[in-house]
C-alpha cells in the first residue's frame, strides 16, 4: 500500500530526476530510506559521466556508501529497475523497492519479489511524464 510519505519519496526521486535532465542526462531518479529519513539520493548520469553504470538507482547507493549495508532499506525509483541495478537491490539486502513508472521501461519487478523484495508499482503520472519528453 503507498503511503503519504511514499508519494513525499517518489517526488522526491522526481526532483532528482529532473536534476538529471537539467543536467543532460536521461531523468531517472531514486532515493534511498531508511525508516522515514532519506539517507541518500541519485540520478541517471551516464551521458553526463560516459559511466553506462551511472543509472539513478547505482548512483544513489554508491552515494549511501556503508549506509547501504542496513537492513529494512526502501528504494524509491522513478523508473522500474533493470536486470544491472535490480542485481544490485537483492545483493544489498533492500527490502522494499517504489517504482514510479513500470510502463516506459517494464524492468522485471517479479525478479525482485521471488528475492523476496516488496515492490509497490506506482505508475505515477508524473514519474511517466519524465519519459514521454
Amino acid at each position: 500500500m503507498i503511503t503519504q510519505t511514499d508519494k513525499a519519496y517518489l517526488e522526491q526521486a522526481r526532483l532528482e530526476a529532473l536534476d538529471g535532465l537539467a543536467e543532460g542526462g536521461y531523468p531517472v531518479g531514486a532515493v534511498l530510506v531508511d525508516g522515514n529519513q532519506a539517507i541518500a539520493t541519485g540520478r541517471n548520469r551516464s551521458n553526463q559521466t560516459g559511466d553506462m553504470t551511472a543509472h539513478a538507482e547505482i548512483d544513489c547507493l554508491r552515494n549511501a556508501g556503508a549506509a547501504v549495508e542496513r537492513e529494512g532499506l526502501t528504494l524509491y525509483t522513478t523508473m522500474s529497475p533493470c536486470e544491472m541495478c535490480s542485481g544490485a537491490v537483492i545483493r544489498f539486502g533492500i527490502t522494499r523497492v517504489v517504482i514510479g513508472d513500470a510502463v516506459s521501461f517494464a524492468g522485471d519487478p517479479d525478479h525482485l519479489r521471488r528475492h523476496g523484495v516488496e515492490v509497490e508499482v506506482v505508475n505515477d503520472p508524473d514519474c511517466m511524464a519524465l519519459m514521454e519528453g
